[in-house]
Order: C-alpha cells, then sequence, then structure tokens
C-alpha cells in the first residue's frame, strides 16, 4: 500500500526481486557467512584457572584471525582434537567398563569450581551410572579436569592433559566424577539447534555456489574464497560437533594420594626438571596453559590441508580477473600456499630419514641417549 496514493496507482501484493546481483548483495551475503563460518566454529579449550576474562578474549581472538586467515589450522586442531577424543572413548570405555562396583564420585552439585576428593580407603560404594561418551572426551581433552600444584600458600592449578585422565581411570577410578551428559552441556554456551542453524547457513551458502557453477554462471573471487572457508568451517562444525562451546570452568581433583601424584604424574619423554616443586607434572600429563591441542600427527595434516586449501584457490587459475596484476598476485598466492605443503611434506620425510639414522647408529652402540625426565625426577624425589 503506497503512503501517496494517486489515481493511477497499481497495487501489487508481491513484487519479485531482480535477476541481477550487485555488489552489496555479494559482499554483505559472503561477509556474513565467513563471520559465522569462524565465530561459531571456534570452540576454545576450557581457560587455565585465573586466566578467564580478557585473557580468554585474546585467546578467542587469535584463533578467530586463524580462522579467517588460516582456516586450515583451524580444521588442523580440530581434526587432532577428535581423533584424539576418539581414542580416548574408546581407552575410557574399556577402562571404566569394570567399575561399576567401585567408589564413584558423584555427579556435580553446582556448575561453580567443584573439589572431588581422591581417597585412598573410601568408605561409601556408590556404583557409576553414566557412560563415559565422546563429551565427555571432549571435555576431558579440553582441560574440564585440573589439579592444584600449589607449592606454597598460593594456588597453582594445571589441566590434566588426556594421558592423566587414562592413568587416573586405570589406578584411581573413583576419581573422575560420575558426569551425565546433561551435567557437561549445561556449562556449554550452545546447543545443538545453535550449531545446526549456523550450519544450515553455511551449507545454503555452498550449495549457491555449487548450483552457479553447474549452471556454467560466474562467481566472483570473493565468493570461492568464502567458499573455501565454508568447506573448511563444515569439516570444522562436525569434527567439533561433541564439544562442548565456552565453558569457563572446569573440575578441580584434589588429590591426596601423594604416592600416586610423585612417581607416575611425573613420567614422560621430557629430559629435563625446570623447577624443583613437592609434585613435578610431566607435560604428557599436564597442561600448562589450558589452551593444549594433541597435535599427534601434525606434520602430515598440516601438510595435506595446506596443499588442499592452495589447490581449491587455484581452481580460480584460468578465471578472468579485472587486471594482470590480480591474476598474479592471486596465481603467486595459491602456488606460495601449495608448496608450503608440499615443503612440509619434504620436511617429514627426511625427518624420517634421520630418525631411521638414528635407529642404525643406535643398534650398533654409536648412539648416545639421554637420560628420560622420569629418571631425573626420581633423582630429584631421592635428594
Amino acid at each position: 500500500m503506497s503512503l501517496n496514493p494517486s489515481n493511477d496507482t497499481t497495487h501489487i501484493g508481491w513484487q519479485s526481486e531482480p535477476s541481477l546481483r550487485g555488489t552489496y548483495t555479494i559482499i554483505s551475503s559472503c561477509v556474513s557467512t565467513l563471520l559465522i563460518c569462524v565465530l561459531s566454529a571456534v570452540h576454545l579449550n576450557i581457560p587455565a584457572k585465573g586466566h578467564a576474562g580478557w585473557d580468554q578474549t585474546l585467546r578467542k581472538a587469535k584463533w578467530v584471525c586463524a580462522g579467517v586467515f588460516t582456516p586450515e589450522v583451524l580444521a588442523l586442531a580440530a581434526f587432532i582434537q577428535f581423533d584424539a577424543a576418539k581414542t580416548m572413548t574408546t581407552k575410557a570405555q574399556h577402562l571404566m567398563k569394570d567399575v561399576h562396583s567401585q567408589p564413584v564420585s558423584t555427579a556435580l552439585e553446582e556448575p561453580a569450581d567443584i573439589e572431588v576428593a581422591l581417597l585412598s580407603s573410601p568408605t561409601e560404594i556408590i556404583s557409576r551410572r553414566h557412560q563415559w561418551t565422546a563429551l565427555h572426551s571432549f571435555f576431558a581433552s579440553s582441560g574440564g579436569f585440573c589439579v592444584d600444584v600449589s607449592s606454597s600458600s598460593e594456588p597453582q592449578f594445571r589441566a590434566l592433559t588426556l594421558n592423566g585422565i587414562l592413568f587416573l581411570m586405570k589406578n584411581e577410578p573413583a576419581s573422575i566424577p560420575d558426569l551425565s551428559r546433561e551435567d557437561i552441556l549445561e556449562r556449554s554456551k550452545t546447543s545443538s539447534l545453535a550449531k545446526s542453524i549456523a550450519l544450515v547457513q553455511i551449507l545454503w551458502f555452498c550449495a549457491q555456489c555449487v548450483a552457479r557453477l553447474a549452471a556454467r554462471l560466474p562467481i566472483s573471487l570473493l565468493e570461492l574464497n568464502t567458499f573455501v572457508h565454508g568447506l573448511f568451517a563444515l569439516g570444522t562444525y562436525v569434527l567439533w560437533w561433541n564439544k562442548p562451546l565456552d565453558v569457563t570452568l572446569s573440575i578441580t581433583l584434589t588429590i591426596t594420594n601423594t604416592e600416586i601424584t610423585r612417581t607416575q604424574l611425573c613420567e614422560g619423554h621430557r629430559t629435563s626438571v625446570r623447577m624443583p616443586m613437592p609434585f613435578i607434572f610431566s607435560e604428557e600429563y599436564i597442561d600448562e596453559n589450558g589452551d593444549d591441542v594433541p597435535w599427534g600427527t601434525l606434520g602430515f595434516w598440516t601438510a595435506f590441508l595446506t596443499v588442499l586449501y592452495g589447490a581449491l584457490h587455484a581452481a580460480a587459475w584460468t578465471s578472468n580477473f579485472p587486471s594482470s596484476w590480480e591474476a598474479i598476485c592471486w596465481r603467486a598466492s595459491a602456488s606460495i600456499i601449495i608448496g608450503t605443503g608440499l615443503a612440509i611434506f619434504l620436511l617429514i620425510a627426511l625427518s624420517s630419514m634421520c630418525a631411521y639414522v638414528d635407529d642404525v647408529l643406535e643398534f650398533f652402540g654409536l648412539y648416545y641417549e639421554s637420560r628420560s625426565e622420569a629418571t631425573a625426577v626420581e633423582e630429584y624425589l631421592s635428594a
């Protein structure tokens, strides 16, 4: 209905959008999709105690920048954490299946800071009611369980790694709280519905690009770049689907069994003891800054995702560019990215060859292996 109607005004109930796309439509669609891809895909680990607030904001900004400029790094972190959580789930279910008659910590009373006592001689027997799932593994790998390593009156907390959690499951299963999925999800800042809405938005944009290419219609270079980010965001979403989002509080395990703390949690592969403390923890079991990502196969997947990211951009090699300089910059950037990935592959191959040479030298008694951290710790404890 018109505000200033005239005698020749024709009333129309529905008017279709014009068939042509404008610059604003393309830019706004790409920018909004890119922001959704990055902001909703970043799932931070739980911050170390005392490092929330601005520290958490800076960590978020760091990973958002990584998602914007190097989405393959974010996808790599998600893949390796997914792989570690999958392995953790299998091992945990195997270790915990026989402890239903063991004393087990009950579920959470409040979402605030919780102390779970590790008792050497418990008296109350409580059956474990909740199965360990992928959600529990992601919560654990995100720094969901920490220990107090204070050497003085000032509290110091360190997050347990997956190896540390598995060790406690094997030796002291009662120390692991009997958490349900709801206990963990109530700490998360989002739900499956919110993730699904963001996922649909990304899928819709990618489907539009594929449809235009199938119809032999052109897409802009900005759309191609956003499409590539969307593909990596989809992979990140799927891999981190069971990871809680923006959890800020971890569960503190107050370990009173000093024998376990001294002789077991301190074992690892490092070759030095950094600072004298009553209890020394290895990085195998302890995450120093609450931002640990298990980078087990980092080299291979870094190279693979880097080459994939560059190859997707190289798909526009023969496209029409506004100028020859823009064509040169685009092709050079794609080539550099692909070359970087191939160089990483080469370094991995050379590293494997060096490891083989070390094995040969050690076989003939010509290679001296430095002492392990476990040996150094035993020397410190016996001093």
